[in-house]
């Protein structure tokens, strides 16, 4: 019976370890898990707190060697449930996330619930190209749906469809007071993804298409103005692209 007990006493204290250490490991400890299930597409910096309910940035792979980071700071916490871990991530002030993104954690998957987020157009400025050149102003919607990442040998990301808005956008180059509204549709995938632009409304026409991957971003397509915004617009068009026809032809 004294073997006993010691065995009991000895698991016991074994177990209040384990649970201590968990219960206060740091939120740094998510930062190489967020890397490897990304495939090192996002990271978490600067993050402080604890596994279970703390706060850092995150960080968006664009390019080879290039990174934007979100200077707002989100917030998570996460609690257990019977089916998985489940863990919602918000920033403060509401300025990137409109509502709080939630997300399940099982042993063979992760579930991200369908989301929407918001953020000022100057933030396109880090992908380079147009985007750098007319420096552009506006509020930028991202909408998506649900979709998991999953294991199965290796690492299988489901693919994600998202919508992009871009409203009442604006240029420091254009005497306009906005050059109009975009969308972008497109869905992405462990391989790669493409998306589509089309204009909703406003001066500038833009439409065209594009993929994203591992060597960044492409895009092909064409800008023209409106009827009758031909004067107006055309000393924009000369730096969007060359121009033919007064069609400028992006190629980025």
């Amino acid at each position: 019976m004294q073997q006993g007990g010691k065995i009991a006493r000895y698991l016991l204290c074994t177990v209040v370890a384990i649970v201590t250490f968990i219960s206060s490991a740091p939120a740094s400890y998510w930062q190489p898990i967020i890397k490897s299930v990304s495939h090192d597409a996002v990271r978490l910096v600067n993050a402080n707190g604890s596994i279970w309910n703390g706060h850092g940035q995150l960080a968006l792979q664009i390019g080879v060697d290039r990174w934007q980071v979100f200077n707002e700071p989100i917030h998570w916490q996460i609690g257990f449930t019977l089916h998985g871990m489940r863990v919602i991530v918000d920033d403060q002030n509401h300025r990137l996330f409109v509502s709080p993104l939630g997300l399940w954690l099982t042993p063979l998957s992760v579930m991200v619930d369908a989301g929407r987020c918001e953020f000022p157009a100057q933030s396109l400025e880090v992908f380079g190209g147009i985007t750098r050149t007319v420096k552009l102003t506006g509020q930028i919607q991202l909408l998506w749906q649900s979709f998991s990442i999953q294991k199965r040998g290796k690492l299988f990301i489901t693919p994600v469809n998202y919508e992009i808005d871009a409203n009442s956008v604006r240029s420091v180059i254009s005497p306009l007071p906005q050059l109009g509204s975009y969308k972008i549709t497109g869905s992405v995938s462990q391989e790669g993804g493409v998306f589509k632009v089309s204009t909703l409304s406003g001066p500038l026409l833009i439409s065209g298409q594009g993929e994203t991957g591992q060597h960044g971003i492409r895009f092909t397509g064409e800008a023209k103005a409106a009827l009758g915004m031909e004067d107006q617009l055309n000393g924009l068009l000369l730096l969007m692209g060359d121009i033919s026809g007064g069609v400028a032809h992006l190629h980025y």
